[in-house]
């Protein structure tokens, strides 16, 4: 189950959890807990482990980060009842960090920059399954690409698509280096 954190009281965040997993949720809170608890023993005894994968972890609250270090204490001797998935932005980790108790349970892992040749094939496929066969970008676009987002997904995701929409704005059909430079520049992305 995915959610993304920018529920900022715990209780609402694990009602939200408890929806998603299709856990009753209670008037109150500890009741809310146990109903989610007993729900995990089930699972457990089935033989299923839930995940909850939280996505912009970055915007996570004290008060939600609490609920999670909370949740990760749901376990038997020989297992975790729930694991939980934190993806976020680079100040994720130094948030986590500050919080010592939660920083102990968990395993930060980072996702480093694409490669020139992955960031290609990253965009090609988007491209493709957006319903495209072949991005229109120029050879040394992708270059200017590359260059300008230093292999950040996120970043050549947005770059493509504002040089896309100023392509067409302009009613051409190819975005060139010249449209990454002018877009990137309006992104405040560097060389």
């Amino acid at each position: 189950m995915l959610i993304a954190a920018n529920i900022k009281t715990s209780n609402a965040f694990l009602r939200i959890i408890m929806e998603e997993f299709g856990v009753k949720t209670a008037r109150a809170y500890d009741r809310s807990l146990r109903n989610f608890e007993e729900f995990l023993i089930e699972q457990y005894e089935a033989g299923i482990v839930p995940i909850l994968l939280i996505d912009e972890a970055q915007n996570m609250s004290r008060d939600t980060l609490r609920l999670i270090h909370y949740l990760l204490n749901f376990e038997t001797t020989k297992a975790k009842l729930l694991q939980i998935v934190l993806v976020g932005q680079e100040e994720l980790a130094s948030r986590i960090l500050r919080y010592r108790e939660l920083a102990s349970r968990m395993f930060p892992i980072a996702i480093n920059a694409m490669s020139p040749d992955e960031l290609q094939r990253m965009i090609e496929f988007r491209w493709m399954v957006a319903g495209g066969k072949a991005p229109p970008l120029s050879p040394d676009a992708f270059e200017a690409l590359f260059a300008f987002t230093k292999g950040l997904p996120r970043d050549a995701v947005k770059l493509c698509d504002e040089a896309l929409r100023r392509i067409v704005s302009n009613n051409h059909k190819v975005i060139s280096s010249a449209d990454i430079e002018v877009t990137a520049s309006s992104l405040n992305l560097s060389r």
